[in-house]
């Protein structure tokens, strides 16, 4: 059974190798830990964590995004999933509690997914949400 509880700066470790997944390296547990710390003393940022067996298997962090031009809506900014759990459903029960936050907040629920992530972009799809559109992301040097 799954269980998705809040994150703890405890779980930093485990959250750290999972970002592995998402091609994320270097990332220390300390890093990690402070910043659990920091996020979570926010009520504009959710870190979920999901258990399996005993262990996390999977983590997202998902934030209030306030756009001057759009209603706020909730945004699913980090999702990653350890290899000896996916396709278990573990990935589908942390997006549904995100949903679940953005429900209480009657706000909608958004993701990004990089364009070469097509197995991430068939799951969203097949959680009912639709590709709504492309761009490209610059950044300062």
């Amino acid at each position: 059974m799954i269980k998705i509880r809040p994150a703890e700066p405890d779980d930093s470790l485990a959250i750290a190798e999972i970002a592995d997944v998402l091609g994320i390296t270097g990332l220390t547990q300390a890093q990690v830990y402070n910043r659990t710390i920091q996020l979570s003393a926010s009520d504009e940022h959710r870190i979920w964590v999901a258990e399996l067996d005993g262990q996390i298997g999977g983590w997202l962090h998902a934030l209030i995004a306030h756009r001057i031009v759009t209603a706020s809506f909730v945004e699913i900014v980090s999702l990653a999933v350890a290899e000896r759990v996916q396709r278990k459903g573990v990935g589908r029960a942390l997006v549904v509690t995100a949903g679940n936050w953005a429900k209480e907040l009657e706000a909608e629920l958004r993701v990004r997914t990089n364009t070469r992530r097509t197995a991430a972009f068939e799951f969203y799809k097949s959680l009912g949400m639709r590709h709504a559109k492309s761009q490209h992301m610059f950044r300062s040097s």
